[in-house]
């Protein structure tokens, strides 16, 4: 299971390093994210965090600043050039599998895909790794009674506004992919019960973490000796996907100093 990683926050500047310039440095960044095509490097990520002062309480710090930033535009994951390509790598392999020798290209869908970004950046990946042998489509439910604020994201780039079931039943995707699930709900049922999916991959806080999923429902959570997991009765198996586990940058970084997202992998067994 990934550990947590930690950044070692500092109120003063990095030795060599004068304060006016790191705070520049983190300015300038965040002014970025403004351009929906921007795409961070590992190494910008961790040199803003890493000189970020920490919260405090009563006042408004820097870190308070980051952190109301990436909630007033519904950033979960900070998507990253290293992780997108990891995972266009690693989807590119699956859709090997999946495809054998059908012609057909095989289909990702993305639900609750939010901006839109992921899939966008997906896109681009599977072009270079997988040229011709795939779709990927970008669905989201929109606006929902009782959803919270945070979860109504502005759509940065195109998106379907259909629901999971729907989407399923139109696209018949292999894998299907959901990052960040809102708070106290469970999709997952939906993927394994349609016969098309092969496979879906969640992407969120590590399984003891309240994110918000319901952990006695059948998505991260492995189970207890007096349970057994829903995925498991339904023919699947988890596979916890280190690599790209390891490489995560989500807005919890900026809150706790430490990250705490994972992605998982659940697979029919019979096709794995």
């Amino acid at each position: 299971m990934k550990e947590h990683q930690v950044f070692e926050s500092k109120t003063e500047s990095r030795k060599g390093v004068p304060p006016e310039a790191e705070r520049f440095f983190r300015d300038k960044l965040l002014k970025k994210f403004d351009n929906p095509s921007f795409l961070p490097q590992r190494k910008e990520i961790e040199k803003a965090l890493l000189g970020l002062p920490h919260c405090s309480e009563g006042s408004t710090s820097e870190r308070d600043e980051w952190v109301n930033f990436l909630r007033a535009r519904g950033i979960f994951e900070i998507w990253t050039q290293e992780y997108i390509e990891l995972f266009g790598k690693y989807l590119a392999d699956r859709i090997q599998v999946y495809k054998k020798d059908n012609k057909d290209p095989v289909t990702i869908l993305e639900v609750g895909a939010g901006d839109g970004k992921l899939t966008h950046y997906l896109r681009k990946s599977l072009d270079r790794f997988a040229p011709g042998s795939f779709q990927i489509h970008a669905t989201d439910v929109g606006r929902e009674e009782g959803m919270h604020d945070e979860y109504q994201v502005l759509r940065t780039f195109p998106i379907e506004e259909i629901d999971n079931k729907r989407a399923i039943k139109k696209y018949q995707p292999a894998i299907v992919i959901f990052s960040w699930m809102p708070t106290n709900t469970d999709y997952t049922h939906e993927f394994r019960e349609a016969d098309c999916v092969q496979e879906y991959i969640l992407i969120g806080l590590r399984d003891e973490e309240a994110m918000g999923y319901d952990w006695d429902m059948e998505n991260f959570r492995t189970g207890s000796e007096e349970e057994t997991p829903q995925y498991i009765l339904d023919g699947f198996e988890r596979i916890s996907l280190d690599a790209l586990s390891e490489i995560q940058f989500s807005r919890t970084n900026v809150i706790y100093n430490q990250s705490e997202t994972i992605t998982v992998s659940f697979q029919r067994k019979e096709t794995k």
